[in-house]
């Protein structure tokens, strides 16, 4: 495959401004379906009966969140969890819903009438069901995943890397634990306990770039990332073989035996009852790079499948570019549908779960 160029500029910058200032005026929509901005003086008649029924959405899909918690008994206690903290996690629902309605009227409640009810509310019980999954699902193998991380961390620190696009829910429930885990660094050092610190680091690495770039620019890309050579690093993908962390590390320089330890994923369609044309010492390989406690079988696969299908806020990468400050960044482009606000809801869910179980030691 003949090599891609690293552009001068982000092809998508127009749609990277207009979903930042989209975000920007969701301020006011937030206030508004808080209930800090009188109504009647602002809004026709018409536009007020949408508010009303965009708050009407909010507050039912919280409550078909609270009584399917009640049908998820193997994921109750994980939601005890999130909710030490409810009030914080519905406004934060609130603050993410306020985004999307602002993403949807393109900033203007001149275009409030332009929303589809029927659609929203679609889209929110699909994410709403998205949020009850992952806590019943895939937060056991993040839970697998930052155990043995954290093994590795208490013998010597390591440098945590994690791929996008799907590796974006492990790393925003990593950096959520380890927030939590410095907040307490004070009062611990008091205690005299040790607190592994990780900062963990998130790169859009994808296949595209895997193969279209020279070995000199993608090491220019990880190292305009802060993924250096001499780091003593552990890189994170979901599946399925492990091709593009191996890559990386030999990008870096890395070589066997100082490389099989350092790629961790969740599944391998390379199972025991498959792949008879691959050599043993292949399947064998590449089971070893599993997440300790995953077994190399079609479950663990198929919920590779699944954790990879969760929605994006962002489209593949199809390539990279340099900034006006010189770091090279993936080409992106943003989604302006109902992956960005399922998005969000699954990301803060993550983050609120990991960083109330961590700060409060449950």
């Amino acid at each position: 495959m003949k090599n891609l160029e690293i552009l001068s500029k982000n092809p998508y910058e127009r749609e990277k401004e207009d979903l930042e200032k989209y975000e920007r005026n969701s301020r006011e929509f937030y206030r508004i379906f808080k209930g800090d901005i009188g109504l009647q003086d602002n809004f026709t008649e018409i536009q007020l009966e949408i508010i009303f029924e965009l708050i009407n959405i909010f507050q039912s899909q919280i409550k078909y969140l609270e009584n399917e918690i009640k049908n998820h008994p193997k994921s109750r206690k994980r939601f005890e969890v999130l909710f030490l903290t409810k009030e914080k996690y519905y406004e934060r629902i609130l603050n993410r819903f306020s985004k999307y309605i602002s993403l949807l009227c393109y900033g203007d409640f001149k275009n409030l009438e332009g929303i589809n009810l029927k659609n929203l509310q679609n889209c929110f019980k699909k994410g709403i069901n998205e949020v009850i999954e992952v806590i019943e699902n895939d937060v056991t193998k993040y839970d697998l995943l930052f155990s043995e991380l954290d093994d590795y961390q208490n013998d010597s620190k390591k440098i945590e890397i994690y791929l996008g696009r799907d590796g974006i829910y492990a790393y925003e429930a990593r950096r959520a634990l380890d927030i939590a885990r410095r907040k307490k660094l004070i009062g611990e050092r008091v205690k005299r306990r040790k607190i592994v610190e990780i900062h963990p680091k998130y790169i859009n690495y994808n296949t595209l770039i895997k193969d279209s770039y020279s070995e000199e620019d993608r090491k220019k890309y990880l190292e305009s990332n802060g993924i250096l050579p001499e780091q003593d690093m552990i890189i994170f993908d979901t599946g399925f073989t492990g091709s593009i962390p191996e890559q990386i590390l030999k990008t870096l320089g890395f070589k066997n035996p100082d490389l099989e330890h350092r790629i961790k994923i969740l599944g391998t369609y390379y199972t025991n009852k498959q792949n008879e044309n691959e050599s043993p010492e292949k399947i064998e390989r590449i089971q070893k790079r599993l997440v300790k406690g995953i077994l190399p079988n079609e479950e663990s696969y198929r919920h590779v499948d699944i954790i990879e299908e969760r929605p994006k806020n962002v489209m593949t990468a199809n390539g990279i570019f340099e900034d006006q400050n010189g770091k090279l960044k993936p080409i992106e482009n943003p989604y302006f549908n109902e992956f960005y606000f399922q998005y969000g809801l699954i990301e803060l869910t993550l983050r609120q779960y990991f960083f109330n179980r961590e700060f409060y030691k449950l």
